[in-house]
């Protein structure tokens, strides 16, 4: 999983210093909105329409 998660942010031009695993992903979602991260989430979450998510 480590690595379909590392090549994206490497070809978007960076390194993301850890990786966590969160279980939940509407939690997830909010530490992004927040702007202390990033995610690879399903495409359904694009329903949650919030501000700060793309």
């Amino acid at each position: 999983m480590y690595d379909l998660v590392l090549s994206p942010c490497e070809r978007a031009g960076f390194r993301p210093v850890s990786l966590t695993e969160v279980g939940e992903t509407a939690t997830l979602v909010f530490i992004v909105a927040a702007g202390h991260g990033v995610a690879l989430v399903p495409q359904s979450v694009r329903s949650l329409g919030l501000d700060g998510v793309t």
